[in-house]
């Protein structure tokens, strides 16, 4: 009698909780917001990119951090975006940065979208997303992956960028699951590649998986001179990938403006 009182607790747990939230439609997942003063390509020869994941811009320090970490970046990749006025003014008003915004899921009360976001200073030739297949407990909300292709100056091959935000609180075959999805695309791109997130990798398991996957694709981490990335279990959970690129210099130092502190890199073709 006690386990049926609990499961049924639990029902109705996720069935108040999944309420509040939408799927957004196929074609209701991509915001675009094109920049001003965008760049026709990248230049190889020094790329600089942002990886971090925000905690919504729930800080009130986030603004300021933001503003000074995203200057001089050629690309930028967010996780657990929230689209509130405040972020979305952030995105819409950039005159350097052109953004693209994935929706997983929306707030049905507030209305608010919630996802990952890609920005860069050249306007992505193609944007392709992907929703987990499996969903986060009680929520029952799914993650996004987010992949860009941008032009490089000069070169004819194309740079891959894979702005991931792995499934949390999950067995981790599921979280395998949206790696093998992701390195399904990725494989098929000759060129070079940046795969970089929160990929909420907090057990050996699921560390030994990325692992896996990474190194079928020919992808190496990126090492960090200063390495404060958030940890559980005393494992990072945000990392960045690379193929077909040199590392200039690396580092995550500390914030207090979200509860993960942002990876930056500065990368090169040759």
């Amino acid at each position: 009698m006690k386990f049926f009182l609990i499961l049924s607790l639990g029902v109705i747990s996720l069935n108040v909780y999944s309420a509040f939230v939408i799927i957004p439609k196929d074609d209701q997942v991509l915001t675009i917001y094109p920049a001003v003063e965008s760049q026709p390509a990248l230049y190889p020869f020094e790329i600089d990119v942002l990886v971090w994941n925000i905690y919504k811009g729930k800080r009130h320090n986030w603004k300021q951090d933001y503003s000074r970490l995203t200057e001089g970046k050629e690309i930028i990749l967010l996780q657990e975006s929230y689209l509130s006025s405040s972020i979305k003014q952030i995105l819409s008003q950039s005159k350097l940065h052109s953004y693209v915004h994935a929706t997983s899921w929306i707030d049905i009360r507030s209305k608010v979208h919630t996802g990952i976001v890609t920005g860069a200073v050249t306007n992505p030739i193609k944007s392709i997303w992907q929703r987990s297949f499996y969903r986060e407990p009680i929520v029952m909300t799914p993650k996004m992956a987010l992949l860009s292709y941008f032009p490089l100056a000069g070169v004819d091959e194309k740079l891959l960028v894979v702005n991931f935000h792995g499934i949390n609180f999950v067995r981790a075959y599921k979280l395998r699951n949206m790696l093998d999805k992701a390195a399904s695309l990725i494989s098929k791109h000759p060129g070079p590649v940046i795969f970089a997130g929160d990929f909420n990798t907090w057990t050996q398991t699921k560390i030994n998986n990325m692992q896996a996957v990474m190194k079928k694709m020919g992808l190496v981490a990126v090492n960090f001179k200063v390495d404060k990335r958030k940890r559980l279990r005393g494992l990072a959970l945000d990392h960045i990938w690379i193929r077909g690129l040199k590392v200039l210099d690396a580092r995550s130092e500390s914030y207090s403006s979200s509860d993960h502190n942002p990876m930056e890199a500065r990368l090169s073709l040759f």
